[in-house]
């Protein structure tokens, strides 16, 4: 038993140190990108100046168009992840460098390209609260409300079910069970590294 939970933490180790080096490499390609786009927008501006305030607009609208990233879009579907759909837009609006945090005005911009990325049910859902009056000004007030709308009350208990009746004898190999199993792990609240070994190796 102990043999198979160190064989099982090696195994979540080296995923993780996998993980880690390709977010890594990808920050560092979104950080190449941003440079270039800081040094795109300078020789803008030394270009422009003499344009005035529509230049200026010109620049900031190149500006949105520069990196090929886009928004992550959210459906309303009972297996999508609340949490990692929030995690991702944050990650978009970051390599972005939008600080909404700071800025009403940008900030609701960031709220209306989430607003406009929603599909389905989550678009349906989106669009009667706002012909009645009830849209939301904040992007914390947008999660609070995807939360209540589309996040069921029962979710740890799903959650859990779902751990417990992943097998790995249902992936292609143990790679795919280690990444399902943590995907399912990263929403799971109050559970101690003991249960998550004892789920893993039920599976």
């Amino acid at each position: 038993m102990e043999h198979q939970q160190q064989m099982i933490q090696q195994l979540l180790e080296a995923q993780t140190q996998a993980q880690a080096q390709a977010l890594a490499n990808q920050q560092a390609q979104q950080e190449n990108q941003l440079k270039a786009q800081q040094d795109m927008q300078a020789a803008l501006l030394q270009c422009m100046s003499s344009n005035g305030d529509q230049g200026r607009s010109q620049l900031r609208d190149t500006e949105r168009r520069v990196e090929g990233l886009s928004m992550t879009a959210y459906h309303g579907h009972l297996n999508e992840s609340i949490g990692l759909y929030i995690h991702r837009v944050k990650t978009f609006f970051a390599a972005k460098n939008l600080k909404y945090e700071t800025d009403e005005t940008v900030e609701a911009r960031c709220l209306a390209m989430v607003v406009a990325n929603l599909q389905g049910q989550a678009a349906a859902w989106y669009q009667e609260l706002a012909s009645q009056g009830h849209g939301f000004t904040t992007l914390a007030e947008f999660e609070h409300g995807l939360r209540e709308e589309f996040e069921p009350s029962d979710l740890q208990e799903r959650l859990r079910d779902r751990l417990f009746a992943l097998q790995q004898k249902g992936c292609k190999d143990l790679v795919e069970y280690i990444e399902k199993f943590r995907r399912v792990c990263t929403d799971v609240q109050e559970m101690s590294e003991l249960d998550k070994v004892t789920f893993f190796i039920r599976g």
